[in-house]
């Protein structure tokens, strides 16, 4: 499974608007989403398995979720975020980075 962020791309937005998610089929995912939003959308980032360094897409959108949802506006459901995409790019390049070979998220 892959960890994504798929962000709006509408410019009358006021906030910016991403959402962290996993999918096994990232472009299948944005497709789907974007069926049933009015604004457009599009893959901001995405991280395959051999990206992710052995660690959980699951547990890192938990991770994300958890932290971001109590301190942040959200849209929609409890995975989207108004807040630019690469603060959450950041936050999860983090949680990889610190993670090793005996530490797993």
């Amino acid at each position: 499974w892959s960890l994504y962020l798929i962000a709006a791309c509408d410019h009358a937005l006021k906030e910016p608007l991403v959402k962290v998610g996993v999918s096994k089929t990232v472009k299948t995912r944005l497709l789907a989403l974007q069926e049933q939003c009015p604004i457009g959308l599009y893959v901001y980032r995405e991280w395959t398995p051999e990206q992710l360094k052995g660690n959980s897409a699951t547990m890192i959108e938990r991770h994300v979720v958890h932290d971001y949802m109590k301190n942040n506006t959200k849209h929609g459901g409890r995975e989207w975020f108004m807040l630019p995409a690469w603060v959450l790019e950041d936050y999860i390049v983090d949680l990889i980075d610190s993670t090793t070979s005996s530490f797993r998220i």
